[in-house]
C-alpha cells in the first residue's frame, strides 16, 4: 500500500470565530436528530452483508482559535450515527471519549454530550434521550481520563446518535482523524480550520481517494474539509503488521509557530533527532552513568571479542527481569533498575548497551516502532513515532542487534514483534539506519516412524524438533504454564499421546525437540485402508481465506517446515495406490514446496517439505499465495490405498 503525504503550510494573518452563518450551519452537522425512519428499518447493509452494524455517519471538526481568557486553544466537535444489525455490535453502544490532563494550562475537557437511541415503533420510531447523570468520568493513567457512557435501550435495530465537543489547550499536538474503523462507514467527514501563526504538516494515509477535497479562506484563515465515501470495514488478516498501517486516516505535526513575534520551528533534520537522544537524561545520558556496571564487566571479562558479547548479554537477560513496559527511555536510572533486579525494555537493553561498553566493545542504542505500533515515514524525523529500543553491536563491521527482555531468546535475535522496517543507530556523528532483518527463520521438521496395525490403526514415535522463531514461540507457552502443565495440555490438545518428552525447553540456543508415541485412527476390520501417512505437521486450512486482500503479506520471517515419515505396512497388505509426487513454486523464487511418497519393500516413505523464501509479498501477489496453499491443503490430505492381497 502507498500512502499519501501531503504539507500544507498557513501563513495567514488571524482567524476568528467562524462567522455567524457558518456558525448555524456547523449546529446543524453536529446536532442529534438525523435519523431517518428507513436507517431503522434496515435489515442487512447491502454493502457488507456480514457486518454487525454501520456507521452511518461520523463528522468532525477541529478549530484552532484565540480566546481573550484563556489564549491559544483547540475545539472539537463530533457527530456520530451507528446502526446496529446484531447483538455482537453492541459494544459501540458504550462510548469512550478519552481526554488528557498534564497540569497548569495543559488541560482538556468534554462537554455538551447529547444521545439518543432510536428504535421503530410499527411504523414509526422512538428515541430514548441519555440521561446527564448517565455520564462518568474514568482515570486511565495519570494523563489520560475517559469520559464514558452507555447509550439506553439498545437492541437489535436500533439507531445510536451522539455528539460531543472537547475544549483543549493542546494546541500544539492536534488529535487523529479516522476515517476507517471495525465497521463499514457509509461517509466519514473531517473539517480542520487553523489560524496564522501556527504551521502544520498535514498527513494522509489510504488506499482510497477522497470523495471530498476542499479548501476554503475562513475569516482571514484557512478551512480543509475531507472526506470518504462507503468505506469498509477495517478487519484483522493474517500476516501483517498492524491495522494501524493500513487504516484511512489523517493526522497533523507541528511544524513552526510565530507567538509573540518568537519565531520557532519544530520539524527536524535526522540529526537533530540524533542529537536530542543522545542529550535526553533518560536516554543519551543515562548511559553515561554506568560505574555500578564495572564489577559485573570485569567478572565477565575474556579475551575473545564474541564471547565477551555472549557473556554480557547472558548475564543481563538471566539476571534482570522485564517488567513489561516498552519504550525507547528510562523509566528509572540504570543503577536503580541495576539494584531492583528489574526494569523496562529501555532500562534492559540500555543497561546492556552500558555493560558491552564496559568492556571495551563498540555498542549504542537503536530506537524502532515495532511491528504493533506501525510503520512511519523517513521523510519526516518524529520520535513519537518510535516506541522500543534495542542494543546494537557493532563487531567487526557486523551490526548485530540484541534484546535482553527474554531469556529464552538467543543472541543475535530480535523479538518477532521488533522485525519492522529500520531502526535508527544513535551514535553520535556515526548515527544511521539499521534493517531489523531477522537472523533466524521459522522452523520445524518432523520426523515419525510408524506402523499401519491391521486393524487400520497408525502406532509409532514422533519427533517434532523447532528452531529460530519456532521453537521460541513454544518456549514461551511452556514459560506460561510449566513443562508438565504443557504436556497435559498437548495430550489434550493431540489425541492418544504417550510418554511425551521435551528437550531443551530452557536451552534457547538448542533445537527444541518434542517427542512422544502417538496412536491414531479407530480400530475396524477392513480390506482396505485409506491412510494419510502425515501423522503430525499437516497443514489442514489455508490462512488465506479472503477471494481477495488489499494488504501487503508480512510473514515476518522465512519459513522451512519438514516431515518425513515412514509407514510400515503389514504383513498380507500391498500399496494399492500413493499419492502422486509433486514440485509447487511462487513466483520469482519467493517459495517452494515439494511433496513425494515412494515405496520400499513393506514400507511407505513420504516427505514434504515447505519453503518460504520471501517475507513480503505485495497484494497483487495473493491470488498465487492463496492457490499456493490450496494445493499444499489438497496435496497433504491425499490418501495412501492399501489393501489384502
Amino acid at each position: 500500500m502507498k500512502s499519501k503525504n501531503r504539507i500544507y503550510w498557513v501563513k495567514t494573518l488571524f482567524l476568528a470565530l467562524l462567522a455567524s452563518s457558518a456558525w448555524a450551519q456547523e449546529e446543524a452537522l453536529f446536532a442529534v436528530g438525523q435519523t431517518k425512519l428507513a436507517e431503522l428499518q434496515m435489515k442487512v447493509y447491502p454493502n457488507d452483508s456480514t457486518a454487525d452494524g454501520v456507521i452511518l455517519e461520523d463528522r468532525g471538526t477541529c478549530a484552532l482559535i484565540k480566546d481573550d481568557a484563556r489564549g491559544y486553544m483547540t475545539v472539537y466537535r463530533r457527530y456520530t450515527r451507528i446502526k446496529i444489525l446484531k447483538k455482537s455490535a453492541f459494544s459501540y453502544a458504550t462510548v469512550e471519549v478519552p481526554f488528557y490532563d498534564l497540569g497548569t494550562n495543559q488541560r482538556e475537557q468534554v462537554r455538551d454530550i447529547t444521545a439518543r437511541t432510536y428504535n421503530l415503533n410499527n411504523d414509526a420510531f422512538a428515541f430514548t434521550t441519555l440521561e446527564k447523570n448517565a455520564v462518568f468520568e474514568e482515570k486511565k493513567t495519570d494523563k489520560v481520563y475517559l469520559t464514558k457512557f452507555a447509550m439506553p435501550n439498545v437492541r437489535e435495530g436500533s439507531v445510536i446518535e451522539y455528539s460531543y465537543t472537547i475544549e483543549s489547550d493542546l494546541v500544539f499536538q492536534l488529535r487523529d482523524w479516522e476515517f476507517q474503523m471495525a465497521l463499514p462507514t457509509v461517509r466519514s467527514n473531517f473539517w480542520l480550520t487553523l489560524i496564522p501563526n501556527f504551521e502544520y504538516r498535514i498527513l494522509f494515509q489510504s488506499i482510497r481517494k477522497f470523495s471530498t477535497d476542499e479548501t476554503s479562506d475562513v475569516a482571514g484563515g484557512i478551512c480543509y474539509h475531507w472526506g470518504l465515501e462507503q468505506i469498509p470495514a477495517l478487519r484483522d488478516e493474517p500476516f501483517i503488521t498492524t491495522l494501524e498501517d493500513y487504516r484511512a486516516k489523517i493526522w497533523f505535526e507541528l511544524v513552526a509557530t510565530n507567538l509573540q513575534g518568537e519565531k520557532r520551528r519544530y520539524a527536524q533534520k535526522w540529526e537533530d533527532l540524533d542529537r536530542t537522544l543522545s542529550l535526553d537524561d533518560s536516554f543519551g545520558k543515562a548511559l553515561n552513568k554506568s560505574n555500578f556496571l564495572k564489577e559485573t564487566a570485569q567478572n565477565l571479562s575474556n579475551t575473545d571479542t564474541l564471547k565477551r558479547a555472549q557473556a554480557a548479554y547472558q548475564w543481563v537477560r538471566t539476571n534482570m527481569n522485564w517488567d513489561g513496559r516498552s519504550t525507547w527511555w528510562t523509566t528509572k536510572s540504570l543503577k536503580d533498575a541495576y539494584e531492583k533486579r528489574t526494569g523496562s525494555a529501555a532500562d534492559l537493553n540500555l543497561m546492556l548497551v552500558a555493560l558491552l561498553r564496559e568492556m571495551q566493545l563498540d555498542a549504542n542504542p537503536v530506537v524502532l516502532s515495532t511491528r504493533s505500533n506501525g510503520k512511519f515515514s523517513k521523510d519526516f524525523p518524529l520520535l513519537s513515532k518510535f516506541n522500543y529500543v534495542v542494543a546494537h553491536l557493532n563487531l567487526n563491521g557486523q551490526d548485530i542487534l540484541l534484546d535482553a527482555t527474554d531469556h529464552l531468546r538467543p543472541f543475535g535475535m530480535l523479538p518477532f514483534n521488533c522485525l519492522s522496517q529500520e531502526g535508527r543507530l544513535i551514535a553520535g556523528q556515526k548515527s544511521r539506519w539499521v534493517p531489523l532483518k531477522p537472523t533466524e527463520r521459522r522452523t520445524k521438521v518432523v520426523s515419525a516412524t510408524v506402523e499401519l496395525l491391521p486393524n487400520g490403526q497408525l502406532k509409532g514415535q514422533v519427533s517434532n524438533s523447532m528452531g529460530g522463531y519456532a521453537a521460541w514461540d513454544v518456549r514461551q507457552q511452556i514459560a506460561q504454564l510449566n513443562l508438565e502443565s504443557y504436556r497435559t495440555k498437548l495430550s489434550k490438545n493431540e489425541g492418544q499421546l504417550e510418554n511425551i518428552d521435551i528437550k531443551n525447553a530452557d536451552q534457547p540456543d538448542q533445537r527444541l525437540v518434542i517427542s512422544y508415541a502417538n496412536t491414531l485412527g479407530e480400530a475396524q476390520e477392513a480390506s482396505r485402508f485409506y491412510v494419510n501417512p502425515l501423522v503430525d505437521g499437516r497443514i489442514n486450512a489455508n490462512p488465506f481465506k479472503k477471494m481477495a486482500r488489499t494488504f501487503v503479506i508480512d510473514f515476518g520471517v522465512p519459513v522451512e517446515e519438514i516431515i518425513t515419515v515412514s509407514m510400515a505396512i503389514p504383513a498380507g497388505f500391498v500399496v494399492e495406490e500413493l499419492p502422486k509426487n509433486a514440485a509447487l513454486s511462487l513466483p520469482n523464487n519467493a517459495g517452494r514446496f515439494l511433496y513425494a511418497a515412494q515405496t520400499s519393500g513393506n514400507t511407505v516413505q513420504v516427505t514434504s517439505r515447505l519453503v518460504i523464501r520471501n517475507t513480503l509479498f505485495e497484494p497483487e501477489q495473493y491470488d498465487v499465495l492463496r492457490a499456493f496453499y490450496d494445493q499444499i491443503i489438497a496435496k497433504h490430505g491425499e490418501l495412501v490405498v492399501i489393501t489384502k492381497k
